[in-house]
């Protein structure tokens, strides 16, 4: 049995200019997050909040990472790296755009990422971390691609942005990836639906726990935003036949979304989905059956 560490919009700040406490919330919950003892921590982007700018920001973060004492996995999100031009103008403190080769971007750099695409073996599951941005100058979905034909294995692919909404109503209903990177969405998309085995794609970017199973047989999974809130992330249990997951509350706040005016009915189930989603078991596919693993979860 293989244990994953799912974190994601940590959004580290040194000085705090956005989020106040994030900082304590990250200390307290790293603490947390090791006494879980996982195998591989992933981070699913936004590790600062204003690190495409800054990029001594990313000095920190990593720091915070390797404190944790255990291997990591990490894809940028838009306020690490860019994720298109016209957004970097319109917020160039905090989304600012590269348009150097990925190799001499910042966030590359300071992770020592020579691709946009790194692999990672766990027992039988390939975990694949893939940064993209808008029109995809990074060549990153044809090497995607590559790295999924490969080997005939599940595979975990890590991402900033969901591939759909997370949310039927309210703010979650409109935010996702439509302006980040609405042009690569098709062809992740396209380069996904073949795969024809368990694909669980875990991504950030909303600031919402969610648990959805796509259309084309991809489960997509969203992590909380671990220092603005709402401070949850998710822990799994890979194991030969099957995978297993669960909530874990994290130390900062427990919501987020009403600091932007959202009237949401029900808080705590908005941002972090019901109750039914907070646990469950999949078994992955067999090499003789191409078809979607039956969702066993737990209530």
């Amino acid at each position: 049995m293989w244990r994953i560490a799912h974190l994601s919009d940590l959004h580290w700040e040194n000085p705090e200019r956005y989020f106040s406490g994030g900082q304590e919330a990250l200390r307290l919950t790293a603490s947390q997050v090791r006494q879980a003892w996982p195998d591989l921590v992933v981070v699913t982007g936004d590790l600062t909040t204003y690190g495409s700018a800054d990029p001594t920001q990313f000095i920190g973060v990593r720091q915070w990472l390797e404190d944790l004492g255990v291997p990591y996995m990490v894809v940028p999100g838009n306020h690490d790296l860019g994720a298109n031009r016209l957004r970097g103008a319109t917020y160039p403190d905090t989304e600012r755009y590269h348009s150097e080769p990925w190799v001499a971007t910042p966030f590359a750099q300071a992770f020592g990422l020579s691709e946009p695409v790194s692999v990672r073996r766990l027992g039988p599951i390939r975990i694949i971390a893939v940064a993209l941005r808008d029109g995809d100058p990074d060549g990153s979905i044809p090497r995607l691609q590559t790295a999924i034909s490969e080997e005939d294995t599940p595979v975990v692919i890590l991402a900033h942005y969901p591939l759909e909404t997370v949310r039927d109503s309210g703010p979650l209903a409109r935010f996702g990836a439509g302006d980040y990177i609405a042009h690569s969405v098709p062809d992740l998309r396209a380069t996904l639906a073949p795969i024809g085995r368990r694909v669980l794609y875990l991504a950030g970017h909303v600031h919402a726990a969610s648990v959805r199973r796509l259309a084309d047989g991809i489960t997509q999974i969203t992590a909380g935003g671990l220092g603005p809130g709402p401070s949850q992330w998710w822990l799994f249990h890979l194991g030969e036949s099957d995978m297993s997951y669960q909530s874990q509350v994290g130390a900062g706040p427990q919501t987020f979304w009403e600091r932007f005016g959202a009237r949401l009915s029900d808080s705590h189930t908005y941002h972090w989905g019901p109750p039914a989603d907070w646990h469950g078991r999949w078994a992955w596919a067999s090499a003789d059956d191409k078809t979607t693993a039956v969702n066993e979860r737990s209530t």
